[in-house]
């Protein structure tokens, strides 16, 4: 029961980031990139697998491959998330 609502907390968190994707793309951008900044793009995967907790294999998710999740620091202005 408490991973249900982990996973369906985790969803919920990354659905946000798909949301704000979306609705960006519908706009373009007033300014746009002036500073001729790189792009730094982040590819997420998620996976549901079979993973070893305290010995015992329990079915969790993945995040790109691993556990624990990995930690990411974005800058505003110069990021595309894809998961």
């Amino acid at each position: 029961m408490q991973m249900k609502r982990l996973t369906n907390k985790l969803l919920i968190f990354l659905s946000t980031f798909v949301t704000i994707e979306a609705l960006a793309q519908g706009k373009p951008s007033v300014e746009g990139n002036v500073d001729n900044l790189s792009i730094k793009e982040y590819t997420i995967t998620l996976r549901e697998e079979m993973i070893n907790k305290a010995g015992k294999e329990v079915k969790g998710i993945t995040i790109n491959g691993g556990i624990p999740r990995s930690t990411f620091e974005f800058t505003e202005v110069n990021m595309r998330l894809s998961i």
